[in-house]
């Protein structure tokens, strides 16, 4: 039995320098995240004595492009990770200084495949780093998202949009009778798929042609700041009851989705698996009779 994998290849336009990824997705894990690994493929004599630093850059802009005018510029960019690929950094005594990761296999193999002038290197993200998230554009607007995490919000604004994924509206079983029970389960299934003609929606930053799938809730940890850079994502579930005359009662539970793989999550277009059930008992003042009702068929929105 042969194993493989897929490997990304990207080129500069003069083919001096490759970078070769084993994989473009990485996983926050709340306490940590999937280290950047991968192969850098140099050319010895177009680099001569050059330095090939590796980066994963932030690019935070508030402003349009078009208004900087004299030099001023609207935007500002965070170094998450750096790193010297070329050449090794050297201690003291002129040896390699130890990586702080030990090289992985496939990392071991691509060298054994490229030769001598490939260099591993390892960016490890922090844990504060903002996820890839996109909005999802409104009918009217046309072309593509310039950039991922992109979100025009103006200076007295608050700063917060919300948007309706799936709704369910029920009236089986209704009215109850005085001191009659009602019991229903209710099953929501959330996915991109009706959700990408709604303007706001946030979704995961698509790579190829890959099913696009609502962005995951964004959990911080207990002990890390409470002011983190990014669209913050949260999910919850809202349920209104009617009570005739007397108004009606609303409570909001609150959805926190760790999500660990793009195919198995429950939010992708066209999934079936179930994201949400709520189970909902309401009793009358009265106990003079006793009434149920079947629970509701799925219903996917």
């Amino acid at each position: 039995m042969v194993a493989t994998c897929r490997i990304y290849k990207k080129a500069c336009p003069n083919g001096k320098v490759t970078l070769y990824l084993p994989k473009r997705e990485y996983i926050d894990h709340i306490t940590s995240v999937d280290p950047i690994e991968g192969i850098v493929l140099l050319d010895d004599e177009y680099l001569k004595q050059r330095h090939v630093y590796g980066h994963v850059i932030a690019t935070f802009r508030y402003g349009r492009e078009d208004d900087e005018v004299m030099g001023l510029k609207f935007v500002k960019e965070l170094y998450l990770a750096s790193e010297q690929i070329y050449p090794p950094p050297l201690q003291d005594d002129g040896q390699p200084m130890p990586s702080a990761q030990a090289v992985s296999k496939t990392q071991q193999k691509l060298m054994e495949k490229l030769g001598s002038n490939a260099y591993p290197f390892t960016l490890q993200l922090p844990e504060n780093a903002p996820h890839s998230v996109v909005l999802q554009p409104g009918p009217e607007e046309q072309g593509q998202p310039c950039a991922i995490q992109n979100a025009d919000i103006c200076m007295f604004a608050s700063g917060h949009c919300r948007t309706i994924i799936s709704t369910l509206d029920t009236e089986s079983g209704c009215p109850v009778s005085p001191g009659g029970t009602l019991h229903k389960v209710v099953e929501i299934y959330p996915t991109a798929g009706d959700a990408l003609i709604t303007r706001g929606v946030a979704l995961d930053a698509p790579i190829g042609d890959e099913l696009q799938s609502l962005a995951s809730s964004t959990i911080l940890p207990e002990d890390q700041e409470k002011d983190p850079f990014g669209i913050i994502i949260s999910y919850s579930i809202k349920v209104k009851l009617i009570l005739g005359a007397l108004g009606g009662y609303e409570f909001q539970l609150n959805i926190l989705e760790k999500k660990g793989g793009r195919q198995n999550s429950p939010f992708c277009q066209g999934s079936r698996q179930k994201k949400a059930v709520e189970n909902t008992t309401l009793t009358a003042n009265r106990e003079l009779s006793s009434e149920s009702t079947k629970p509701l068929s799925k219903k996917e929105a």
